[in-house]
């Protein structure tokens, strides 16, 4: 599997992506209904659409409103926060062999606040070389396992814990999302079960650990 100075980032992205997604997924969700059911094409602001439910007496479409209102601020502070650990993950990863040493703290519990496990590296990275955003960041997930895909690499999620192959048809599922044709992936060749390197590569134009296939 990968070292055990990415999981700590790994776990924080995957918590928080999750968290990230159930409240935009339900922002979108109701801002559409809203919208379709006042047939809007445009909306300015959530304020305006608040006052179109309660002009139009739809107290539930209100309060449903109000929620998203109320917890703006919180998705606003999972998408900062998220794109800073993905920073560092990604940059970590990508330029590992100069990192490394920086990027391994004296604790690898992971019982602390990941607040302080992060402000002791991020300061690694004066100089980003690829800027991640939200929408660079994805969690696809089967039942078996999920992958955590930032721009052009994948980081493979074992439920467990306990690392498994996984199928070349898992492979396809879980790298969806990725900003190139080709994908980095984390780990090495004894979790991911692909066959003939020269095929795969030529098929679906993968890597893995930043090695051509």
């Amino acid at each position: 599997m990968y070292s055990n100075d990415l999981a700590p980032l790994i776990n924080v992205i995957y918590k928080r992506y999750k968290e990230y997604k159930h409240l935009d997924d339900f922002r979108k969700g109701i801002i559409s209904k809203a919208m379709k059911k006042y047939k809007l094409s445009t909306v300015s602001t959530l304020t305006q659409l608040i006052k179109t439910a309660m002009d139009a007496g739809d107290v539930g479409l209100v309060t449903s409103l109000l929620a998203i209102k109320d917890s703006e601020d919180k998705r606003v502070a999972l998408v900062e926060s998220i794109e800073e650990v993905a920073n560092l993950l990604y940059n970590y990863f990508i330029n590992s062999d100069e990192s490394y040493e920086f990027l391994v703290p004296d604790f690898m519990d992971f019982t602390e606040e990941d607040e302080e496990y992060y402000k002791d590296i991020k300061d690694c990275y004066e100089a980003v070389e690829r800027d991640i955003c939200i929408d660079s960041i994805k969690v696809n997930e089967l039942p078996q396992c999920a992958m955590l895909v930032i721009y052009d690499c994948g980081f493979p999620i074992f439920y467990d814990g306990n690392p498994f192959k996984i199928s070349k048809d898992m492979l396809r599922e879980l790298t969806k999302g990725s900003a190139k044709p080709s994908i980095n992936l984390a780990g090495n060749s004894d979790i991911y079960d692909i066959g003939d390197v020269e095929d795969y590569y030529e098929e679906d134009d993968y890597y893995e650990d930043g090695e051509e296939f």
